[in-house]
């Protein structure tokens, strides 16, 4: 595996840094989805979800199923 080489990467981050990431990476994740959050169940976008609203009640696959609006055949 070749590496990424350290000067480069301390130019790189001297250039552009990394200000607040880790929670603004956190922030233009949702912004991708929060308009259709039904959508994050089962995906790594229903944990961003999950940091940025603790309080969310998300269903699970088996409550989507069953709240279907699709009748039985």
């Amino acid at each position: 595996m070749t590496q990424f080489p350290g000067e480069l990467r301390r130019k790189i981050v001297a250039e552009y840094p990394r200000t607040n990431f880790k929670e603004s990476i956190v922030r233009a994740f949702l912004g991708g989805f929060e308009h259709k959050t039904q959508t994050t169940a089962g995906t790594v976008n229903e944990d961003v979800l999950r940091a940025a609203d603790p309080g969310l009640a998300s269903s699970s696959f088996c409550d989507q199923i069953a709240n279907s609006p699709f009748e039985d055949s």
